[in-house]
């Protein structure tokens, strides 16, 4: 079977005999899964992988080392496919990985094919992108003042590594899972995410439906990056967005490409699969993923999220921000966020404030701390003393302030009472 060969063709252009012959979505999906643990058969798993071939870089095996400094252990390794991997960053934070023990290729699902595959920042007008970037900020503004997002910036001792842990919070990768346009294309390692992006028309805030294709557009594309260990991650411009704080990206298995990272455009890294739409597959599919609930799942961060994109008013904070990394003329922007309807609230800034982390404190007493540290693979006994004291975070008194409502001031150097206005809206 040669997948790749058969439905690949530079500038699709199907005729209505091609495009009945092209197979469906979970045809698609079938046929990849095969060619994937064929893949892994042949290489048994990633031990055996073969460089010289798939990659043109021999000499360089990969290290079956359980230690928490070795980066090739998210492929190497005998945990749960659906586990994180604890996985060290060259900035030398941690993220939390998705295993690609089972997994050679990311993927991309899109309705429709397009010669150039970019972000949804790329594809908006230059006032648009302003805009979108003093969102993203007041998003950012928002997270920092969230109290496990401070606890794990600002590191945490735990028994079993010597030096502090600090998990990465990708705020561009959380940015760009709650709706915020930026420079980043999604991938993901799960097959099932990619087809229900492909099969779906988002009618934007998280509302999906089924798409059977038009009279204009019946071919839909799976989009495959073939992982390469050496390269993905480091020269090609992929990156991971993983288990975050809040349960969208890890639910995603996410991953993404970040334009202007690597010279190589995505396109060239990617090899598209053909299929043919088909509503009643579409259907089928959305309702194998809770019509979206599989990959969104519910939490406060989308309301907020949805009330920052939607706002007509910003913070003068994230202006003040925005305006630090661009080279515009302040009065300028200002006169035409006003001829746009949108006005600054200088005295004002984007917190999480004590009702708006209600919900979170709750989460915590049901057991969501321990369901969070669980899903993080223990792959030696180091890291079984990193989970046990991880889980006893909330416990241990160094770190009450995070978890303890009774507490939240600890973290601020304002005082709630005094400055407990409500958000910009």
């Amino acid at each position: 079977m040669n997948l790749f060969r058969d439905h690949l063709l530079p500038q699709p252009s199907f005729s209505e005999s091609d495009i009945n012959h092209l197979p469906n979505i979970f045809e698609v999906i079938d046929k990849i899964k095969v060619l994937e643990q064929a893949l892994l058969q042949r290489d048994n798993g990633w031990t055996d992988y073969d460089m010289m071939k798939d990659t043109g870089m021999s000499g360089m095996p990969l290290h079956a080392i359980n230690h928490i400094l070795c980066s090739d252990r998210v492929y190497i390794n005998n945990e749960d496919p659906d586990c994180f991997i604890l996985n060290r960053l060259a900035s030398g934070r941690y993220c939390l990985k998705p295993n690609l023990r089972t997994h050679r290729f990311l993927f991309r699902g899109q309705k429709k094919h397009y010669s150039l595959i970019q972000s949804s920042f790329s594809r908006q007008n230059l006032f648009n992108q302003n805009i979108s970037r003093i969102k993203y900020e007041e998003f950012v503004q928002l997270l920092r003042s969230h109290p496990l997002f401070m606890l794990f910036e600002h590191g945490i001792h735990l028994e079993g590594i010597s030096k502090p842990l600090f998990l990465e919070m990708n705020y561009y990768g959380l940015s760009q899972h709650y709706n915020f346009n930026t420079g980043l294309v999604d991938f993901t390692s799960d097959i099932m995410a990619a087809a229900f992006f492909a099969v779906t028309k988002n009618n934007g805030d998280d509302n999906y439906e089924p798409y059977g294709g038009s009279p204009d557009n019946k071919v839909g594309v799976i989009y495959i990056h073939k992982i390469n260990p050496f390269a993905t991650f480091c020269a090609h411009g992929f990156g991971t967005i993983g288990q975050q704080i809040y349960p969208r990206t890890g639910a995603q298995k996410g991953f993404c490409y970040q334009e202007g990272r690597s010279k190589i455009p995505v396109e060239n890294l990617v090899t598209p699969v053909f299929f043919r739409h088909d509503l009643e597959c579409a259907k089928g599919l959305f309702k194998y993923m809770h019509s979206g609930e599989t990959l969104f799942p519910k939490d406060d961060l989308s309301v907020i999220s949805h009330e920052i994109n939607h706002s007509k008013m910003i913070s003068g904070e994230s202006f003040t921000k925005y305006m630090y990394f661009c080279q515009n003329d302040a009065s300028e922007v200002i006169r035409i966020l006003t001829d746009n309807g949108i006005s600054i609230n200088w005295h004002n800034k984007r917190l999480f404030y004590p009702n708006m982390l209600k919900q979170y404190y709750e989460n915590i007493r049901n057991g969501w701390w321990e369901e969070f540290c669980n899903k993080i693979a223990i792959i030696n006994s180091n890291e079984k003393q990193i989970k046990e004291s991880l889980l006893n975070l909330p416990k241990n008194p160094n770190y009450k302030q995070f978890f303890d409502p009774r507490q939240l001031e600890l973290l601020h150097f304002f005082n709630y009472n005094r400055y407990n206005r409500a958000p910009c809206s």
